[in-house]
């Protein structure tokens, strides 16, 4: 699945039973989850609860044991975790007297000329005078002005926005009332499907919730929903949403460029007009194609208004919202090779750094990224206590000296990471440590990290057997499939583990399970040593360990010696589990009506396309039907590799090579540390090739 987002874990492909802790949209912001991608049909939707960075958290508050099905799919919970976010909740519905249709509210405008521009700037004066009228002595002209303003709607919206934050407690107080009169349609008529889901029911949903779908928005590919991120800049009543909305469609191109005109066409025009800074923000950034020098120079006059908002009025805006700008406007310097320019940015972005620790580890992974090695240095100086007490930032100073070829001093601020908090109660910060530096592709500091967790949990430890089971997925992805059929193996064998049981308990896993999947990974093991005998005999005992476990069912079909019989015998199970995940796909959504739930259904649903796509590519039934439901799922989740890696499976099982490559590499940009994603690209590239 998670994602969520957020943003490369390791992907699952079959129905290996554990529930994967991860999250989504930037370092030490990641909203970690305990996840499990199917609840018996009688038990409701999970509520998520709330929590800090790095704290760990579960989805599963349920009461009641929940026996997870046989054949639980190892896939799903990488998709479960990077759609789930935050907490689903109960919200008040607020009432308004009246709405705009979102296509009404954006609809293209021809160029302005002289004449329409002065009109316009006449009406906006107009606007203004109303706004402060709002304010006056008078009684009578304070409600003229209010009516005139109603009248107008949407045209007076920024000038309102604005106004509600305005010192005289009047022209607030009844601007805020205005706001509160306008309904905008978030969803258009011309929006992909996509869109119109994540925007369905957004008006109920708490800041928290809003943003995570802003995020999921701005996580569409191929610009899908710029019109729906432009709408909610322009027209969402929080500030600091409006804010990130615009700043998720900035960076939806790579490295501050331009859009793309194809995106361009999307958004509405005349954004100029708006006066809110969200919306100056995307009117400069689409000036650039035109104007380079000019946007970077019209972006440091918005960083400043935004620095100067930051001390006058701080609840308006945010220090990374300002840093996330200045980042961008370094992006564009750098494009127009201003080295100087950029240099003086970045210290400037130092100098504006507070002692967080998030917000310090996000710089730390830019300049990372931006192989800034002097400011990082700064950065690391000016924050010592921070990168010598927090394991994320001292990570990434290793990661910077690995960068740059210290070895040694890499290793040794590594090992300094690996030492920091050693109590048993904090074990769930080593997890997502881990999994941090995993999806950075740092996968021997991860694995040490998994280590240490497993070494210091007790046998009875849920969240140890969770790390066993993540870390095995981590050693098959990275190809090393003895060493992930060991890593359970020596869970599983301890006399004092009979059965596992998750926190409450919500979840009780036979341990057949868990064998049937470490026996798929000796399978895997012994097949790539060229081993006919012994991998037979491992995936014969995975299937008969678990007989719904997919892996097994894939591996066990491949076997080159089957009987007819044997063969007969594995297909049926095959068919058995593809009927049973049809009818789950046709149950996906059911109770599920509540907007507030969307993501939970979309990552059930698109567990189960993704589940039976995954079965039949692999193996054999309708490919065409295979090809729906993989669509299906990347279309409910787009940011998750292993889903594209799915779909692009699917096409090399119908001979569309051609197909398979593209997506296959875009599987690769979502998780570029798969191994597992790069070797199957490379077969794919190669029967595409031959074929030509």
């Amino acid at each position: 699945m998670a994602p969520p987002p957020s943003r490369g874990a390791t992907r699952s492909h079959g129905s290996f039973p554990a529930l994967l802790e991860t999250g989504s949209l930037g370092i030490m912001d990641r909203r970690a989850l305990r996840v499990s991608a199917r609840f018996r049909k009688q038990s409701p939707p999970p509520q998520i609860a709330g929590g800090d960075a790095l704290h760990e958290r579960s989805i599963m508050d349920n009461p009641n044991k929940c026996r997870i099905p046989r054949g639980f799919p190892r896939r799903a919970v990488l998709l479960l975790a990077a759609i789930l976010g935050t907490a689903f909740f109960t919200a008040e519905r607020t009432l308004f007297a009246g709405s705009v249709p979102a296509e009404a509210a954006e609809a293209p405008q021809p160029p302005d000329d002289s004449a329409e521009k002065t009109e316009n700037a006449e009406r906006q004066k107009q606007i203004a005078a109303l706004v402060a009228q709002l304010g006056d002595k008078d009684y009578f002209v304070r409600q003229k002005a209010q009516e005139e303003l109603a009248a107008l709607g949407f045209e007076a919206y920024e000038a309102l926005a604005a106004a509600a934050a305005n010192d005289d407690l009047e022209i607030a107080a009844r601007a805020k009332y205005l706001l509160k009169l306008m309904r905008v349609e978030w969803a258009a008529a011309s929006d992909p499907p996509e869109v119109k889901r994540l925007l369905k029911g957004y008006e109920l949903l708490d800041a928290a919730n809003r943003e995570e779908r802003i995020h999921a928005l701005a996580a569409l590919p191929d610009g899908k929903a710029a019109p729906a991120l432009c709408r909610l800049a322009r027209y969402e009543k929080s500030g600091l949403l409006s804010k990130r909305a615009a700043l998720d469609l900035l960076q939806s191109t790579p490295g501050g460029a331009p859009p793309a005109r194809e995106i361009e066409n999307l958004l509405p025009k005349n954004l100029e007009r708006g006066a809110r800074p969200a919306m100056q923000w995307i009117g400069a950034w689409l000036r650039m194609a035109r104007d380079p020098q000019a946007a970077v120079d019209e972006f440091e006059r918005l960083i400043d208004a935004e620095t100067r908002t930051l001390k006058r009025a701080p609840d308006e805006t945010a220090p990374e919202l300002v840093a996330a700008l200045m980042r961008f406007q370094i992006a564009q310097l750098k494009r127009l090779g201003k080295n100087d320019a950029v240099v003086r940015a970045m210290q400037r972005l130092i100098e504006l750094q507070t002692d967080d620790a998030g917000a310090i580890a996000e710089l730390a992974e830019w300049f990372l990224d931006q192989k800034a090695w002097g400011p990082f240095d700064d950065l690391a100086k000016k924050f010592a206590p921070r990168f010598d007490s927090e394991p994320i930032p001292l990570y990434l100073h290793a990661a910077a000296k690995l960068a740059q070829h210290d070895v040694q001093k890499a290793e040794e601020l590594a090992a300094k990471a690996r030492k920091l908090n050693p109590g048993k109660d904090v074990l769930p910060q080593h997890y997502l440590v881990a999994q941090y530096l995993q999806k950075k592709g740092f996968i021997p500091w991860a694995i040490e990290e998994f280590e240490i967790l497993i070494a210091r949990s007790g046998d009875q430890d849920y969240l140890a057997f969770q790390t066993v089971c993540v870390l095995a997925e981590l050693y098959h992805d990275q190809g090393k499939n003895l060493e992930a059929g060991k890593t359970i193996e020596k869970f599983v064998k301890k006399p004092s583990v009979r059965r596992l049981f998750a926190p409450g308990p919500v979840v009780d896993l036979p341990l057949e399970q868990v064998r049937s999947e470490m026996y798929y990974y000796y399978g895997c093991h012994w097949e790539s040593q060229g081993d006919r005998k012994q991998r037979r005999e491992n995936m014969e005992r995975a299937l008969k360990e678990d007989p719904a476990n997919i892996n097994a069912m894939i591996g066990y079909y491949r076997l080159p010696d089957l009987t007819p019989a044997e063969k007969r015998n594995v297909v049926q199970l095959i068919e058995k589990s593809a009927a049973e995940t049809r009818e789950s796909i046709r149950n996906a959504r059911t109770n599920l009506d509540d907007p507030r739930q969307i993501q939970y259904a979309d990552a059930k649903e698109a567990t189960d396309c993704n589940q039976f796509a995954w079965l039949i590519a692999n193996t054999e039934g309708n490919f065409d039907e295979a090809l729906k439901y993989a669509k299906r799922a990347v279309e409910l989740l787009p940011a998750s590799g292993g889903i594209r890696d799915t779909l692009a499976h699917v096409y090399f099982a119908k001979g569309d090579y051609e197909n398979a490559v593209k997506t296959q590499e875009n599987a690769l940009e979502l998780e570029p540390h798969s191994a597992m994603i790069e070797k199957k690209l490379k077969e794919f590239i190669k029967a595409r090739d031959e074929k030509k």
